[in-house]
């Protein structure tokens, strides 16, 4: 991210006005070292340590056969949909109204990582203004998308850049502070996640939720189920949604990785 930032700060100026929010020596001593959140998680007592890797390690095991299937018919599948060409781009050209002059800020899925992420994409929110990006995700990174929309919220309406820089602090601020509170009773050993992470994204998803989304700004990658001669779990991307809800909902269909997340296999959307 950093790298990436260091070499697109000339351009992002110059092409889409993305601009910093804040001169970067009033920054030293302020930023990249702290969020201003003193977490409220311990490390593990050694033998909870001990007991939780030795039982991750027995459950992986026992799955691999069963993910080792899937993962084989699942790619087995999509070859036969791809040769057949039967998931052809119905897109027309003019759909995409991208330019090369336009930044994207592509976020990855990165499983138990987002909280990480968070904190690196409050720190560019922080640092610039990201209201004339577009946005792609998959899985936390769809989650991230929406966390920069709320940022910007945050931000509209400061008389200065200083002053914008607060305000995203001072809100990235609460919610850590939230996720602190929600998942410290819930990640008090290390297999505490399994099944039970999805309701904390649920929650986060509703905080995130912002009051209105740009159309046309923002791709979230899912895996649609399709049928007919071949089904399969093909990939996709959903672009336009009517309500802020249904952007929450694709967050969380993008988010949900069984048994890891959540206990439900599938998300459904409209």
């Amino acid at each position: 991210w950093i790298k990436l930032l260091q070499n697109l700060q000339p351009s992002i100026e110059a092409k889409t006005e993305m601009s910093v929010h804040m001169p970067a020596s009033s920054h030293k001593g302020d930023m990249g070292l702290s969020a201003g959140v003193t977490p409220m998680a311990r490390p593990w007592p050694l033998g909870w340590a001990v007991l939780g890797v030795v039982l991750g390690l027995c459950l992986i095991g026992l799955a691999m056969p069963l993910l080792v299937a899937i993962v084989l018919l699942q790619t087995l599948l999509e070859t036969v949909r791809f040769v057949a060409n039967l998931d052809h781009d119905t897109r027309t050209a003019g759909e995409d109204d991208s330019t090369h002059q336009d930044v994207t800020l592509v976020m990855p899925g990165t499983c138990g990582y987002i909280f990480w992420q968070l904190g690196m994409v409050h720190y560019v929110c922080e640092q610039f203004d990201t209201s004339n990006t577009k946005l792609a995700g998959i899985s936390s990174g769809a989650i991230c998308a929406q966390f920069i929309l709320k940022l910007e919220e945050a931000a509209s309406g400061a008389s200065s850049g200083a002053e914008a820089a607060a305000q995203v602090r001072a809100h990235a601020q609460e919610l850590f502070a939230l996720l602190d509170r929600r998942i410290a009773p819930v990640l008090w050993w290390p297999l505490g996640f399994l099944g039970r992470m999805g309701l904390l994204l649920d929650d986060l998803g509703k905080y995130l939720m912002p009051k209105i989304v740009p159309q046309g700004r923002i791709r979230i990658g899912v895996r649609r189920f399709t049928g007919g001669k071949v089904p399969a779990l093909v990939p996709d991307v959903v672009t336009n949604f009517a309500s802020v809800e249904d952007f929450s909902s694709a967050d969380a269909a993008t988010s949900c990785v069984w048994l890891v997340v959540t206990l439900q296999p599938v998300r459904w959307l409209s």
